[in-house]
């Protein structure tokens, strides 16, 4: 869920979280800044952010972001599992469940209703398609 959080901050609030320094929970933890940049913007793009094993071993993560009104991130919501319970194909299921209900979240707190009349890219921007 972090990274979705991260992934939709202002540029100069997320370098000044960078600079704090990354903490290393795992082996697969994102740890260089370059590489934590490069996977937000992905996270970005498709909508949504996984964790694998990152935090926790063994534990997956599907994480997507709710927007308010104006088509600011407010909340995200995630789902979390065991990961060798999990296959692959019905981890994707998952992610789809999540991003159905950060969409209908999203829309109950106006987005896409105001967002055409708000100034602003972020406002304008539509929720990601799953």
């Amino acid at each position: 869920m972090g990274k979705v959080l991260l992934a939709w901050l202002p540029a100069p609030m997320l370098d000044q979280i960078i600079r704090r320094g990354l903490r290393t929970y795992t082996s697969r933890t994102i740890s260089s800044p370059e590489t934590l940049r490069n996977h937000l913007a992905l996270v970005r793009q498709r909508g949504y952010a996984i964790d694998d094993g990152e935090h926790e071993e063994l534990i997956r993560c599907a994480a997507a972001p709710v927007f308010d009104h104006t088509g600011q991130v407010v909340a995200a919501l995630s789902i979390a599992s065991v990961g060798v319970d999990v296959e692959s194909a019905r981890f994707e299921e998952y992610i789809g469940l999540v991003q159905s209900c950060t969409h209908s979240i999203s829309q109950a707190l106006g987005h896409g209703r105001a967002a055409a009349s708000v100034g602003g890219t972020d406002a304008r921007r539509d929720l990601p398609s799953r």
